[in-house]
């Protein structure tokens, strides 16, 4: 399973799928494509100030018909969480329940 970015997700829809190199075009065949919701949000975000031309449901749709893209069912957290603990960061919840520094006052 691949999660993509909005990078891909765009060179994927715009059939530039060459710009992702042998590596990137071989798993195309092999692996599953999953999106994180947090990843159709850029796009979107993108469409509404004009730097896309396609409406972000537009370009999900595609891309599920023609490389069975899906859109992660999993609690954000969940990914957010699994992201962190293989990266060795710990968790969400651990970072949440440290204790927060105190704001320093800065003077200028």
């Amino acid at each position: 399973m691949i999660y993509l970015d909005t990078h891909v997700l765009v060179t994927l829809y715009a059939g530039d799928s060459k710009k992702l190199g042998a590596a990137g075009r071989r798993a195309m065949v092999q692996d599953e494509f999953v999106v994180s919701p947090a990843a159709i949000l850029e796009p979107e975000f993108l469409y509404e100030i004009g730097r896309l031309k396609t409406p972000t449901t537009k370009l999900i749709s595609r891309l599920s018909e023609q490389i069975g893209l899906r859109v992660c069912e999993l609690p954000f957290k969940t990914v957010v969480d699994q992201a962190l603990s293989r990266s060795g960061a710990g968790t969400l919840s651990t970072a949440l329940s440290s204790p927060t520094p105190k704001p320093t006052t800065r003077l200028c």
